[in-house]
């Protein structure tokens, strides 16, 4: 029995760059879902925020007040808008 050795080195390179062409397709894919993830977690963290409505406290006359007190219900509302446009845009909200 002979081997055709050129054939097999054919199939092991094809196999091989099959491989990698496969390998390079799962890093990107794995790469989005990353994305996504990071997206879904920003998302959720300023949905979070809005759900408990956790009002932040702002300085007055040398004290630390609700924002409420300073901006009224108004103010309290364009802030929440606020942290949903940003989760929205994609940007931090730090």
């Amino acid at each position: 029995m002979t081997i055709d050795t050129k054939k097999l080195r054919d199939r092991h390179d094809y196999c091989m760059r099959s491989l990698n062409e496969d390998f390079d397709v799962l890093c990107k894919c794995a790469d989005t879902i990353d994305a996504q993830a990071e997206e879904i977690a920003r998302l959720r963290e300023a949905l979070t925020a809005i759900e408990q409505w956790e009002v932040p406290m702002v300085e007055s006359r040398g004290e630390s007040v609700p924002m409420s007190v300073v901006y009224g219900s108004n103010g309290v509302r364009d802030y929440f808008r606020g942290v949903a446009r940003t989760a929205l845009s994609g940007e931090s909200n730090d």
